[in-house]
C-alpha cells in the first residue's frame, strides 16, 4: 500500500505542495518552540560569587501539596537555613571550611554626600567577611574587618568607586545606616558582576535583619577531594528539607531570582508550545480536508474499479505518512533557523536573558515528527472516511455532485463541544477575578473546535444570507460567487477555519488582557489616595529607612512603605500562590482606599491578614484562622481581620510588614506612599524627599499620583509584552495557513475556471468571482471567530466592570481585520490568475 501511495503521489506533486506546506508550517512551529523550551530547561543560572564553594547547602526552594496530585511550586522568596548548621558541617571529614553565607542589599556614599556608584547593574551586596572564602577573595591591601564599623571592598569595585583604605563611607542596610571605615581591598578572579562589600560577620547579621538564619552554607573541600563525594557525605547528616548542590546547580542557590525567572520562562514557553500544537491541529486538518476534497474524482474511480473501503483508507493514511515524514524533514533545518531568530528577538525585548543559549537536541524534532504524523493520520482518516463509505456504483455520481449533508457524528460532536464550552464558561463566572479568566479562555478553545466541526452546517445559511446582497450588487461575478459558495460549503468551511482561528485567538487573548489591564488601572486609580509616591530611578528597592524619614518631613501627613511578596495557601490537594502586600497597618489607610467590605484595617496587627473578596473562597471569612505559608515557606496561622474589594492586579492578601521581616529575599520597600498635609506644596516636599540622607547611593524618584498611575500602566503593558509576542508568532503562522489554504482551494479549481471561460466568462469576471468568494469566506470565518470569542470577553468584562462591552482598542482591531482581508484577497487573486490560464479545450477533454 505504501508503494502504491508513493506512486500515486509522484503523479500529482503539485497538488500535494499545499498539504505538505501545512504540515511543514505546523512542524516548524512545534519544533522551534521545542528547541526554545529545551534551551530554557538546560540553561543554568551562572555561578559567580560561589565559584570557590565546591558544595552548597540550601533550603529546598519548592513546596509540594499533600494530595494525590503532588503539586509543586517554586517558592517566591528565598528560604533560609539555620546558621548553626555550618558548625556541624565544618567538622566533617574532607571539609576544609563550611561558611554560613548571607546576602543583603546596601547603599553606600561618601560622607560628603557624593554617591558611590555600584557595578554595571547598580547592585551593591553586603556579606559577612567569612563569605569571602566562597568566591574566593584575597586581601590585596589592608586587613579583614575586625571592628563593628569596619568594611572591606573588592579590588575592582574600589577602583571603580575611587575608594581607598581609610575612606569613611555611609552605609545603609535593610535595618539601619551607619558610617564605616574601609580597612581592606580584596580581589578575585571569579566572574563576579555585583559590587561586593564585606563586614564583620556579626555586623552583617545585624544589617541583614535575618537573625540566626542564613541564605545558604558554602563548603570549601580539602585539596584533592571530590565535590560529589563530599556532597554525599553532607547529605547523610542533613534534614530532609535541605538540598545539596554541586556544579552548575550552585547558581540556583546563588541567585534565587534567576531560578524564578527561569521557571517563568519555561512556563511561558510551555504555554507557547500548547498553543502551537493547538493551532497545528487546525492548520493540518483544514489543509487535508481540502486535499481530500480535491481528490473526490480520483477516489471515486478507485472505488468504482473495486478498491475496498479499508484499502482506500489505508492508501490515504499511507500518503499522509509519507507527506508527514517528508514535510518534517524539510521543516527541521527551518525550525532551527526560526528558533535562532526567535531567541534573538526574545532577548532583544527582554523575554529571554542573554545567558540562554540555543540548545539543539533530538527531542524537539522527534516530538515535531510524532505530532505531524499523528495529526496527519487523524486528519487524513477523518477526511477520507466519507469517500470510503460510498458504494462503488454511486462513487462517480457522488464525486461529481457534492453531498449537502454533513455527517451526523460530526454535527453531534460539534453540538456536544458547544454545550461543554457553555458549562465551562458558566463555571468560571464566579471565580473570574481569581484565576477564572484562564478557565474562561478554555471555553473559547473548546468553541474553536466546535466551530470547526459545525462550520459546514453554519456555512450554508451564512452564504445564502450574504449571497443576497452579493447577487444584487455583484452582477455576473457576484452571482457566480454566490452559487459557488452555496454549492461548495465544505470548501468554504475548510478555508474559513484558519480565519476563524486567527480572529478567535486574537479576540480572546488580546481583548481579555486589555480588559483585565483596564480594570486593574481603574482599581489602582480608585485605590491610590496618596499624593506622592517614592520609587527609585532604576526600579531597585527603596531602603526601609526612607518611609520613617519621610514621615517626619515638613508638609507630610503620613508615609507608608509597601513590599510586594506572596503567600502559599495549601488546601491539601492544591497549592494556591497568592500575591500579597506587606504594609504598615498604622498608616496604610491614609494612603490607600482598599474599599473595605468587612472588618477594619486597624485590626491588621500581629498574626492577622486582610483578604480580597475574590480570594475568600480559598481562605475563609472574617474571624477565621487560616494556615498559610509565607513566601519562603514558613508556616503561620493567621486570623482574617478584614476583607476588601479593590485588589485586582494588586494583591489577594494584605499582611502586616513586621510579619514578613526576615522572610523575604529583599527586605527593602517597593515604594513609599506619601499623604500631604492640606496646603502643602507637592514640589517642595518632593525636593525634601529626594535630599534625604536615609537613602545613601539611592536615586529616589518622587512621582505625583498621576505619574505613579501612569507608571503602573506602563509596567502592566511591559509585563504583557512576552505574551503578545508569543501570540504574534502564532498568529503569523495562522496567517501563513490562511494563505496556504486559499492557494490550495483555488489551485484545485483550474478545470472549473476553464469551463467557465468556455461558457463565456471573461478572465476579469472569474478573478472578480474569486475575490468575492474570498470576501464571503473571510467574512464567514471572522464571524465564527467573533462568535467564539465574544461570550468569553463579554462575561469577563461584565464580571470585572459590570459592562458587557469590553475595553478594546477598536482602531487596532479594525486595522487587524483590514490587514487580514487584504492578505486573503492577495492570497486568493494570485493563484486564481494562474488557474485561469487553463482556458483550453484540452482541459475539457481531460474532464470527459
Amino acid at each position: 500500500m505504501l508503494t502504491l501511495a508513493v506512486s500515486l503521489m509522484r503523479r500529482r506533486v503539485g497538488s500535494l505542495l499545499g498539504a505538505g506546506a501545512a504540515v511543514g508550517i505546523a512542524a516548524v512551529l512545534i519544533m522551534s518552540c521545542g528547541i526554545l523550551l529545551e534551551s530554557a530547561l538546560k540553561s543554568a543560572v551562572p555561578v559567580e560569587r560561589l565559584e570557590g564553594a565546591s558544595v552548597v547547602v540550601q533550603a529546598d526552594p519548592t513546596m509540594t501539596s499533600g494530595g494525590e496530585a503532588g503539586l509543586t511550586v517554586l517558592l517566591p522568596e528565598r528560604p533560609r537555613v539555620d546558621a548553626g548548621l555550618a558548625l556541624r558541617l565544618d567538622n566533617l571529614p574532607d571539609v576544609s571550611r563550611a561558611v554560613a553565607d548571607r546576602s543583603f542589599d546596601v547603599g553606600i556614599e561618601f560622607l560628603s554626600g557624593d554617591p558611590v556608584g555600584g557595578s554595571a547593574d547598580g547592585v551593591t551586596t553586603g556579606h559577612g567577611w567569612s563569605s569571602a572564602a566562597l568566591t574566593p577573595y584575597q586581601l590585596d591591601e589592608g586587613r579583614r574587618p575586625t571592628g563593628s564599623t569596619e568594611m572591606v571592598l573588592g579590588q575592582s569595585e574600589a577602583s571603580t568607586l575611587a575608594a581607598e583604605v581609610g575612606d569613611r563611607l555611609r552605609v545603609a542596610g535593610p535595618t539601619s545606616q551607619r558610617v564605616y571605615t574601609v580597612v581592606g581591598i580584596a580581589s578575585t578572579s571569579a566572574p563576579v558582576t555585583d559590587t561586593q562589600i564585606f563586614f564583620r560577620d556579626d555586623v552583617a547579621e545585624a544589617l541583614s535583619g535575618t537573625d540566626d538564619r542564613v541564605d545558604l552554607i558554602g563548603i570549601v573541600t580539602a585539596d584533592g577531594v571530590s565535590p560529589a563525594a563530599t556532597a554525599d557525605r553532607v547529605a547523610e547528616v542533613l534534614p530532609e528539607d535541605l538540598r545539596v548542590l554541586t556544579g552548575d546547580e550552585r547558581g540556583e542557590a546563588e541567585s534565587h531570582g534567576g531560578a524564578i525567572s527561569r521557571e517563568d520562562i519555561v512556563a511561558g514557553l510551555t504555554m507557547f508550545g500548547v498553543l502551537a500544537a493547538f493551532v497545528s491541529i487546525f492548520v493540518v486538518a483544514s489543509a487535508f480536508a481540502l486535499s481530500i476534497h480535491g481528490r473526490h474524482r480520483e477516489l471515486a474511480l478507485l472505488r468504482a474499479i473495486g478498491t475496498t473501503r479499508g484499502q482506500l483508507r489505508r492508501l490515504v493514511a499511507a500518503e499522509a505518512l509519507v507527506l508527514a515524514v517528508a514535510a518534517s524533514a524539510v521543516a527541521a533545518p527551518m525550525a532551527v533557523g526560526f528558533a535562532a531568530l526567535e531567541r534573538w528577538f526574545f532577548v532583544r525585548v527582554g523575554l529571554l536573558p542573554e545567558g540562554v543559549s540555543l540548545t539543539v537536541g533530538w527531542l524537539p524534532f522527534v516530538v515535531g515528527l510524532l505530532a505531524a504524523v499523528l495529526t496527519t493520520q487523524l486528519a487524513a482518516r477523518a477526511s477520507a472516511r466519507r469517500a470510503s463509505r460510498v458504494r462503488p456504483t454511486e462513487a462517480l455520481r457522488d464525486a461529481a455532485v457534492q453531498p449537502r449533508r454533513t455527517p451526523r457524528v460530526q454535527v453531534l460532536a460539534g453540538l456536544v463541544l458547544a454545550g461543554l464550552g457553555v458549562w465551562v464558561l458558566v463555571d468560571s463566572v464566579a471565580k473570574i477575578d481569581s484565576g477564572g479568566a484562564d478557565t474562561a479562555a478554555l471555553a473559547s478553545a473548546i468553541w474553536m473546535v466546535s466551530a470547526a466541526f459545525l462550520a459546514p452546517v453554519l456555512a450554508r445559511p451564512f452564504t445564502a444570507l450574504v449571497g443576497i446582497p452579493v447577487r444584487l450588487f455583484g452582477k455576473a461575478s457576484g452571482l457566480l460567487a454566490r452559487v459557488s459558495t452555496r454549492t461548495n460549503v465544505r470548501r468554504v468551511a475548510s478555508v474559513a477555519t484558519p480565519v476563524m482561528l486567527t480572529v478567535a485567538l486574537a479576540g480572546t487573548v488580546l481583548v481579555s488582557k486589555t480588559t483585565l489591564q483596564q480594570s486593574g488601572e481603574d482599581d489602582s486609580a480608585a485605590r491610590t489616595t496618596a499624593d506622592l509616591v517614592v520609587r527609585t530611578d532604576d526600579g531597585s528597592p527603596v531602603p526601609r529607612t526612607v518611609s520613617q524619614a519621610t514621615s517626619g518631613l515638613e508638609g507630610v501627613e503620613a508615609s507608608s512603605g509597601t513590599l510586594t511578596t506572596s503567600v502559599v495557601a495549601n488546601d491539601g490537594d492544591n497549592l494556591h500562590l497568592l500575591p500579597a502586600l506587606a504594609v504598615d497597618p498604622r498608616t496604610i489607610d491614609r494612603v490607600m482606599d482598599l474599599d473595605v467590605t468587612g472588618g477594619s484595617l486597624t485590626d491588621l496587627r500581629g498574626n492577622t491578614l486582610a483578604v480580597r473578596e475574590g480570594a475568600r473562597p480559598a481562605l475563609g471569612e472574617i474571624g477565621d484562622r487560616v494556615e498559610i505559608h509565607l513566601g519562603d515557606g514558613t508556616p503561620v496561622t493567621l486570623r482574617i481581620a478584614a476583607t476588601y474589594a479593590r485588589g485586582l492586579g494588586f494583591a489577594d492578601v494584605v499582611i502586616p510588614r513586621g510579619l514578613v521581616a526576615g522572610h523575604t529575599t529583599r527586605a527593602n520597600d517597593d515604594a513609599v506612599l506619601v499623604r500631604l498635609r492640606d496646603g502643602a506644596d507637592p514640589g517642595a516636599v518632593a525636593e525634601r524627599i529626594e535630599r534625604l540622607d536615609a537613602a545613601p547611593a539611592t536615586d529616589l524618584h518622587v512621582l505625583t499620583r498621576a505619574e505613579y498611575l501612569e507608571s503602573l500602566a506602563d509596567d502592566a503593558a511591559e509585563r504583557n509584552v512576552g505574551l503578545y509576542l508569543l501570540l504574534g508568532i502564532v498568529l503569523l503562522f495562522c496567517g501563513l495557513a490562511i494563505v496556504n489554504t486559499l492557494g490550495m482551494a483555488i489551485g484545485q479549481r483550474g478545470e472549473e475556471f476553464a469551463l467557465l471561460g468556455l461558457l463565456g466568462a471573461s478572465r476579469r469576471q472569474i478573478i472578480r468571482m474569486v475575490r468575492t468568494e474570498t470576501m464571503i469566506v473571510v467574512a464567514f470565518g471572522a464571524t465564527l471567530g467573533v462568535l467564539v470569542a465574544a461570550p468569553t470577553v463579554a462575561v469577563l468584562s461584565y464580571s470585572l466592570t459590570g459592562d458587557l462591552a469590553p475595553a478594546a482598542p477598536m482602531p487596532l482591531y479594525v486595522g487587524g481585520g483590514a490587514t487580514l482581508l487584504l492578505v486573503a484577497l492577495m492570497a486568493g487573486s494570485l493563484p486564481a490568475r494562474r488557474a485561469v490560464r487553463l482556458h483550453s479545450s484540452g482541459v475539457i477533454e481531460r474532464m470527459s
